[in-house]
């Protein structure tokens, strides 16, 4: 739970910075940041919807390829800001 209130908070907060940066490259970047921070939130939410299924007995595994290095510095970018 304490990542849904981390979480949420960056997004606005990538916004608000994007909204007032005049240097289009940061603005982006802020961009950027938000929309990783959105997709972090949604994992979180299917997280906890995936939990509720498995308490109900409905929950079926899928494996997934990702990429390790691609989501550290994602998460690198994040924190550095």
């Amino acid at each position: 739970m304490a990542d849904q209130r981390g979480t949420a908070p960056a997004i606005v907060g990538f916004v608000d910075l994007a909204r007032n940066e005049s240097d289009p490259a940061k603005r982006d970047e802020y961009l950027s940041l938000a929309a990783a921070s959105g997709e972090h939130l949604l994992a979180i939410i299917n997280d906890i919807l995936d939990f509720s299924k498995a308490e109900a007995g409905e929950l079926a595994l899928e494996t997934i390829d990702f990429d390790l290095h691609h989501k550290v510095s994602d998460t690198m970018r994040m924190v550095n800001q």
